[in-house]
């Protein structure tokens, strides 16, 4: 059951936290494709980005040259994401693609995101069976954006591993600037809670909409830096700087911590 539940909260919670500024999504309307490479691991991953009318359709994704998934984007006529499947080379067969996971995006009649569910196919990995997360999203600001998201199950009970609540802040350009990740522990008869830890993060950006600053606070406290689940090592302040084309792409991403400057991603775009 841990098991199970670890790996549900490593496939299912990074897409609410991943946002898209508008300058970037009106200059991705003049390319085809584009390469991410990262380099913050000891593995050599890329993701080749198959875009239409600046929206990410597919998402294929490579470990040192080698294909390893695809992701697939469907989009309603508001240009809302309300279908992503992820299809992984199956590593039990060699010659096999199988369906890792599905997520079905839900949005209310003025056109907010209201509700993620996210079906995870543990089975084909012949590690457990398959599970079902759901994030909803409540408390919109002016500009749609949700300030609550809570998480559970799939029968809308409470998550009991991971993060099950999350308050947010944004400015009035939309950016993401502060976020309070809350995680509950639940007792077992009357699904009452008690807040077990708190992770807060607090962004700045540029005038791209890129965060350029993150700073992390612990409650209670945590050892820092850490090793993160991607292999990244995540300290208490972390600051960014990005090279940009004339559309306002970035290019080159770098990190900077300690005093020392890294390269963390580049993007290679393609008419």
């Amino acid at each position: 059951m841990k098991l199970r539940l670890i790996l549900f909260l490593i496939v299912t919670f990074n897409f609410a936290f991943s946002q898209t500024s508008k300058i970037e999504t009106d200059a991705l309307k003049k390319y085809s494709s584009y390469i991410l490479k990262s380099y913050n691991t000891n593995a050599n991953w890329s993701i080749k980005y198959i875009l239409k009318r600046g929206l990410v359709q597919e998402e294929e994704n490579y470990k040192d040259d080698e294909f390893r998934s695809i992701q697939k984007n469907t989009y309603d006529k508001k240009n809302n994401l309300v279908y992503k499947v992820l299809i992984f080379k199956n590593t039990f067969n060699d010659q096999k693609m199988d369906t890792l996971s599905e997520k079905f995006l839900k949005y209310d009649d003025k056109n907010r995101l209201v509700e993620l569910r996210d079906i995870i196919k543990f089975s084909v990995t012949k590690l457990t069976d398959d599970a079902t997360g759901i994030e909803v999203y409540s408390d919109f600001d002016k500009n749609s954006n949700a300030k609550l998201i809570s998480r559970y199950n799939g029968d809308y009970k409470p998550v009991y591993y991971g993060y099950s609540k999350e308050n947010r802040e944004f400015d009035n350009k939309g950016n993401l600037i502060k976020e309070e990740k809350i995680e509950l522990k639940y007792a077992q008869k009357d699904e009452s809670s008690q807040i077990l830890k708190v992770e807060t993060n607090v962004y700045q950006y540029d005038k791209y909409g890129n965060v350029i600053e993150v700073k992390r606070n612990f409650e209670p406290k945590k050892e820092l830096p850490y090793t993160g689940l991607d292999g990244l090592t995540i300290y208490e302040t972390e600051n960014y700087e990005y090279e940009y084309n004339d559309k306002g792409l970035w290019l080159k991403k770098y990190r900077i911590v300690e005093g020392k400057k890294k390269l963390l991603e580049e993007r290679i775009f393609n008419k």
